[in-house]
This record gives C-alpha cells, sequence and structure tokens, in this order.
C-alpha cells in the first residue's frame, strides 16, 4: 500500500501561529496515533475579504500536494478549507485519496463542483461530508447565498449535504449527521478523537 499523507486545511478566523488549533492537534494526532504522516495547509482570512485571496489559496495547496509524488493523498477541510480544496483538484494532474468535508461551506451541488466527475473518473477516491444540525453558519451561508444571487460566494454543503449526486458514483459518498452539533463542535473533546478516528478508519 502506497504511503498516507493527510492534508488539513482550516477555514476563515484561523490563527497560523497558534499552536492548539484543530489543524494542529489533528497533525499530532495522525503522526502518533497512525503509520501516517500529515501535513497542516494554514491562512487567515476574515469572512468579508476571503474571496480576494481564494484562488491563490488553491494555488498553494495544489503546489503542496505536489511535493507528495507517489503518496496518497488524503484532503481534510473545515467550512471555508473544503471551498480551498475544491478549487485546488482542478489544479493538480493527479488523483487523490478521501475528501473529508467537515461543515463545509462551499457547493453543495456535485454537479456543478465537479466532484461527480471527479469521482466517475478516479481522480478522488471518495467523498465524506460532515454536517451539523446546530451549525447556524451554513443557515446563513444559504440565505446570504441566495438573498445575493450567489454573489456571496459561500456554499452550504455542511448544511445540506449533496445536492444533484450522480447515482453511478453514491456509493463512494457518505454523510455523516450529527444533530446536536454547530459548526465548530467537531473540534471540541470528545469529538474530535471520534472524528479522528473516523477519518482513519477507511486507510
Amino acid at each position: 500500500m502506497a504511503n498516507q499523507v493527510y492534508i488539513f486545511v482550516n477555514g476563515i478566523f484561523a490563527n497560523p501561529g497558534q499552536l492548539e488549533a484543530w489543524t494542529d492537534r489533528a497533525v499530532t494526532w495522525v503522526q502518533t496515533r497512525t503509520p501516517h504522516r500529515a501535513e497542516k495547509f494554514e491562512y487567515f482570512s476574515d469572512a468579508i475579504l476571503r474571496r480576494t485571496r481564494q484562488q491563490y489559496r488553491a494555488e498553494r495547496l495544489a503546489h503542496l500536494m505536489t511535493m507528495y509524488n507517489g503518496w496518497v493523498v488524503n484532503l481534510v477541510g473545515h467550512s471555508n478549507g473544503c471551498d480551498v480544496i475544491l478549487r485546488a483538484l482542478p489544479l493538480v494532474g493527479r488523483s487523490v485519496g478521501d475528501l473529508d468535508l467537515v461543515a463545509a461551506a462551499c457547493d453543495a451541488n456535485f454537479a456543478r463542483n465537479g466532484l461527480n466527475e471527479y469521482l466517475r473518473l478516479g481522480k478522488v477516491k471518495g467523498v465524506d461530508v460532515y454536517c451539523g444540525g446546530k451549525d447556524w453558519a451554513m443557515v446563513v451561508a444559504r440565505w446570504t447565498r441566495w438573498l445575493t444571487l450567489g454573489l456571496a460566494g459561500y456554499g452550504d454543503l455542511g448544511g445540506s449535504g449533496p445536492v444533484n449526486l450522480s447515482p453511478d458514483v453514491a456509493s463512494k459518498v457518505r454523510v455523516v449527521r450529527e444533530p446536536e452539533y454547530g459548526h465548530s463542535e467537531w473540534f471540541g473533546a470528545p469529538q474530535f478523537d471520534k472524528l479522528m478516528g473516523e477519518l482513519i478508519a477507511r486507510n
């Protein structure tokens, strides 16, 4: 089996200098409890200006992925980090392993966001979508997207779950729903260990 690496991508309002952010803890968790390796792709953005640097972040993430030639690259994103991941996929000429999209603030439409095609062609091995039942950020994302005719830029995959998922790839997609979780409860204790265990279980 090829070597596996997990790359963790944060959402908005994250502090890359913080030593105990969820991305830092996730890297340590993988490195100390599994035979796999881990990286983090961190950045800072606020809610208003995140679109101005979004493509640049995708390009940098794609570059990081190319540094793992010969490895299976698994991508784990939270909120806006999921949108960065989806933007990075068309920029790399390689397949990846699993995508884990947690409270994903990205396009929910699998026909439009490319995931139907990536799964069909084997460019993505599988997709897990994590949805919280009390994720008010996803509710706001849905309404602002509707009110601005899509110009707000935030998707609500982490609220609605997949939309227009093609039947021929549906077996490669898993939706995990936690009715009591908000936007960031996935990373508290003991939820964090549960989440990490689920990420690793497939490999």
